[in-house]
C-alpha cells in the first residue's frame, strides 16, 4: 500500500511495509475506539455505566422491571421451552444443522489444527447462546455469573479467533455462508430474548434441520473412506426418519389446533366493535387494559390511550394502579379526565389477568398484587336439614395480605427481589349457610400452619345485589350460576374477592355492577354477552350476564364516562415516566 505525501517541490510516495499492512485495521479500530472514548468523556458520559447498560440489554433485552416482564410475550424462554416448542428430535436436528454450518464455514482453512479450533469455537458460541439458559432451576439459569460468563465468552472467543484468521488471510467464506451465519446469530440472540421471537425463529430452525440432512447426503456422496461413508449413511437415514417423524407430529398438532382456532378478536369482540362503530362518536377516546388497544383502533375505528405497542409502558402502571385496581373512585375519574376519556371498556379476560395488572399496579411493596380465584360447589359436601342448607365451595388461592379478625391472625405473602410472592397461608374453601327465607352466614376456611381457621366473610353478591351480613372481614363472595351438561345450578360457583380486591374498580364496577354506588357518573351503555350466554338467552334461559361454564364467562362492558363537577384533572396522570405509586397523594377532588 502507498501513501501520498507532499514535499516542498514535488510529490513523494511512501510505502507501508507489507508486514504492517495487515494490521491497518487494528490501527483504525484502535484510533476510532480511543477517539470515541475521549468524546464520550468530554460529553460527560459514564463509560462503565454504558457498558453495563449494553450488557444488561443483551442478557435482559426487555428489562427486569415488572411492566416489561409481566407482559406474557416478553417472557424470556429457556432451553426447555425451545425443546418443548420443537420436540426433542427436531431440536437435535436443528443443533446438528448448526454444527454442519460451522464445518462449511471452515472448509477453506488449510491447517487441520486451526480448522478444528474454528469448528469447536463455533460450537462453543451457539452453545453459549442456547445452553447458558437451560431452565430457572438449572446451574445455567441465564442470570448467574456462570451462565453469563458461558454466554459472553463463547461469543467473544469465536469472534476473536475468526478475526485473527481473517487478518492472517487463512479463511475465505462464501457470501451465502456469511449471510447464513449472520442470520443464525441474530435469530438465536433474538429468540433467547423473548418468546415472541419464536415466530420468526421457525423459518431458521426448519432451514437448519434441512441443511443437516442435505449436507449429510453431500458428504456421503463425496466421501471415499468406507467407515466414514458408512457412518454418514446411518446419520442420513436417522435424519430422514427424524424429519418424517417431526413433520407427522407437526401436522397432527397443527391439524388439531386448526380445528378449534379462530381469530383472536372472536365473535363477541366483533359484535362489540360493530356497536362501537355505529354508536360512538368518531373522535371518541377509549381506556382499558392495554391488550385490546389494536382491536379497538382497527375494528372499532376509535382512539385508545394504550395498546400492544407499549409506546409508553409507564401508562400501563398508571392504568393498573389508578384505574383498574384503585379503591378510590375519584382517582379513577381524575385519571380518565386527565386523558379526556369518553368510554371505559372492560373485557371478561381481565378477571384472569388480575394477577398481572395488579402486580404492575403495585408500589415498591407490591401493595396491590392479588388474584381472583374461582370456587366450585362440592355437592358431596352439601348438607340439607328441615330448616337449613349448607353448601361448601372448593377452590384456593394465597392470602394476599395480613388478616386480623378478633383473636385470629393470618399472615400475607412475602416477596423476593423480583416481586414474586411466597404465600404463607391460603383460602381453600367457602361455606355458605342458608335457611328457608334468608342467608345465615358465610365463612372462609383458611389454611395456615397446618390448621384450618374459619373466619366470617361480611359480604355476598347474590342475585345481582350485595348482601351485608355485618360481621366478618371486608371480603365478598360473588356467586354465579354453574352450567354443565346435565343442569344449571344458580349458586354452583363463586369468586372470592379479598378485602383488597373487593374495593377495586374492576370488582365493584364490572363484577358487582356498582352495587356500592361508588361510580354514579359511569353509565353502562353496552354489554356484549359471551357466546354461551347468548345461546342460553336465545333458548329462553336467562341466568344473568356472568356464568361459569368450563371457566368464567362474562360480557364485554362499555361505560360512557361523565365527570363530577368537583373533579380535578391532573397533568401528572399524563406523565410518560416516573416511579411506582408516585401519584398516590394527588388531590383529585375540590374540597369546599
Amino acid at each position: 500500500m502507498k501513501v501520498l505525501g507532499c514535499g516542498s517541490s514535488h510529490i513523494k510516495y511512501y510505502s507501508i511495509k507489507p508486514e504492517r499492512e495487515k494490521y491497518r485495521i487494528f490501527y483504525s479500530l484502535g484510533a476510532t475506539i480511543f477517539l470515541g472514548l475521549i468524546f464520550l468523556i468530554l460529553k460527560g458520559e459514564n463509560i462503565f455505566e454504558m457498558i453495563s447498560a449494553i450488557w444488561s440489554s443483551i442478557v435482559h433485552p426487555f428489562g427486569t422491571g415488572r411492566i416489561g416482564l409481566t407482559v406474557a410475550e416478553n417472557y424470556q424462554p429457556s432451553l426447555v421451552d425451545w425443546i418443548n416448542q420443537m420436540g426433542k428430535v427436531f431440536f437435535w436436528m436443528f443443533i446438528a444443522g448448526l454444527v454442519f454450518m460451522g464445518i462449511e464455514l471452515s472448509k477453506t482453512i488449510e491447517s487441520k489444527k486451526e480448522k478444528y479450533t474454528f469448528i469447536l469455537l463455533w460450537i462453543l458460541m451457539f452453545s453459549g447462546i442456547l445452553f447458558s439458559r437451560i431452565s430457572q432451576s438449572s446451574l445455567f439459569n441465564g442470570t448467574n455469573f456462570i451462565s453469563q460468563a458461558f454466554y459472553i465468552i463463547g461469543i467473544l472467543a469465536f469472534l476473536g479467533y475468526s478475526f485473527k484468521l481473517c487478518i492472517d488471510k487463512k479463511i475465505q467464506i462464501r457470501p451465502e455462508l456469511i449471510v447464513i451465519s449472520i442470520w443464525m446469530f441474530f435469530m438465536l440472540i433474538s429468540s433467547r430474548s423473548a418468546i415472541r421471537f419464536f415466530f420468526v425463529l421457525t423459518s431458521f430452525v426448519v432451514f437448519s434441520s434441512a441443511f443437516f440432512v442435505v449436507k449429510c447426503f453431500e458428504y456421503w456422496k463425496r466421501e471415499k473412506e468406507e467407515i466414514i461413508k458408512f457412518l454418514l449413511v446411518i446419520v442420513l437415514i436417522l435424519g430422514i426418519i427424524g424429519s418424517v417423524y417431526s413433520i407427522a407430529g407437526f401436522y397432527k398438532s397443527s391439524n388439531a389446533q386448526a380445528k378449534v382456532i379462530g381469530p383472536s378478536a372472536d365473535l363477541q369482540w366483533q359484535k362489540t366493535m360493530k356497536w362501537v362503530r355505529e354508536n360512538t362518536p368518531e373522535k371518541s377516546l377509549f381506556i382499558h387494559w392495554w391488550d385490546y388497544g389494536h382491536w379497538i383502533t382497527y375494528l372499532g375505528e376509535r382512539r385508545v390511550v394504550t395498546d400492544g405497542g407499549h409506546a409508553n409502558t409507564y401508562w400501563d402502571h398508571l392504568i393498573g394502579r389508578y384505574l383498574l385496581t384503585t379503591p378510590y373512585p375519584y382517582t379513577a375519574l381524575s385519571l380518565m379526565k386527565s386523558h379526556e376519556v369518553n368510554y371505559l371498556l372492560i373485557d371478561p379476560s381481565d378477571l384472569g389477568k388480575y394477577g398481572a395488572y395488579s402486580k404492575i399496579a403495585g408500589d415498591d411493596n407490591n401493595d396491590r398484587f392479588s388474584q381472583i380465584p374461582s370456587f366450585l360447589i362440592d355437592e358431596s359436601q352439601t348438607r340439607e336439614t328441615i330448616n337449613t342448607t349448607l353448601r361448601l365451595y372448593r377452590g384456593g388461592t394465597g392470602v394476599d395480605q395480613d388478616i386480623i379478625y378478633e383473636d385470629k391472625f393470618i399472615p400475607g405473602p412475602t416477596y423476593d427481589e423480583a416481586g414474586n410472592p411466597t404465600y404463607n397461608a391460603q383460602i381453600g374453601a367457602v361455606i355458605l349457610e342458608t335457611d328457608k327465607n334468608s342467608l345465615k352466614k358465610i365463612e372462609g376456611i383458611f389454611l395456615y400452619g397446618g390448621e384450618q381457621i374459619r373466619i366470617p366473610i361480611r359480604y355476598i353478591y347474590l342475585e345481582n345485589k350485595i348482601v351485608d351480613l355485618n360481621v366478618g372481614i371486608d371480603a365478598v363472595f360473588y356467586t354465579m350460576p354453574l352450567i354443565d351438561e346435565q343442569k344449571i345450578d344458580g349458586l354452583g360457583a363463586g369468586l372470592y374477592l379479598s378485602p383488597k380486591v373487593s374495593k377495586s374498580l374492576f370488582a365493584q364496577l364490572y363484577l358487582m355492577n356498582d352495587a356500592f354506588g361508588n361510580y354514579p357518573t359511569l353509565k353502562l351503555v353496552h354489554s356484549e354477552l359471551d357466546s354461551v350466554n347468548s345461546q342460553l338467552r336465545n333458548g329462553g334461559i336467562n341466568v344473568g350476564d356472568i356464568v361459569y361454564y368450563q371457566g368464567f364467562r362474562g360480557p364485554i362492558k362499555i361505560w360512557e364516562v361523565q365527570y363530577p363537577k368537583d373533579l380535578i384533572s391532573r397533568d401528572e396522570f399524563r406523565s410518560i415516566s416516573g416511579s411506582y405509586a408516585e401519584f398516590d397523594n394527588l388531590q383529585v377532588k375540590e374540597f369546599k
